[in-house]
């Protein structure tokens, strides 16, 4: 899967993702909020921009480079747009279990994905009460995904760090912090 971060602020991530190579002509922008856009949409055409609302919570917006598309995910259908519907910060541990259930039939959940990424980003107590519910099947499949890239190694490493802070802090030498948490001396020397 190709990825890229396009802009990264504070309160906006602007991501391209796709499975397959795409050609910029077959690129549409999305943009998704939880709520209606109308401040957005003054913009928009103020520029001179069309906007159509094409069907519940989708609202086209033709006449700039490429096409853009508003999701207003509240009013997306959730049989048709589940996926998209649920591109959002206030998920229950039912949703977020129902979406990675659906999720994992069509492609592995152990594959490092974007989508997945948001969803668990912007939910993580929804995530962990969803996990809480999940067969031992599913549990393993994440488990396994941290395992491979390292999630829970970085973890540790952090929480090591963070002794090693306070050690320090208590005037334990270097040397005897760096043996006892099994840091690097230069890692123990750079906090």
């Amino acid at each position: 899967m190709d990825t890229l971060i396009i802009k990264k602020t504070k309160d906006v991530e602007i991501i391209y993702s796709s499975f397959e190579k795409v050609q910029m002509p077959d690129i549409t922008i999305s943009i998704s909020l939880t709520i209606y856009p109308r401040e957005l949409i003054k913009i928009l055409e103020n520029r001179g921009l069309t906007v159509q609302n094409s069907e519940n919570g989708i609202h086209l917006i033709t006449g700039d480079i490429v096409p853009i598309q508003i999701l207003e995910s509240k009013n997306l259908s959730e049989e048709e747009n589940l996926f998209l519907r649920n591109l959002r910060s206030n998920l229950s541990g039912a949703d977020m279990q129902k979406t990675l259930e659906l999720y994992k039939e069509r492609r592995p959940l152990n594959e490092k994905n974007v989508f997945l990424h948001r969803l668990v980003k912007a939910n993580p107590n929804a995530f962990m009460e969803a996990i809480n519910m999940f067969h031992d099947d599913i549990k393993d499949i994440f488990l396994e995904g941290a395992e491979r890239y390292g999630w829970l190694a970085n973890r540790e490493t952090e929480k090591l760090k963070a002794v090693a802070k306070k050690l320090l802090l208590m005037g334990v030498s270097v040397e005897k912090i760096a043996e006892a948490t099994e840091l690097p001396l230069d890692t123990v020397h750079g906090l």
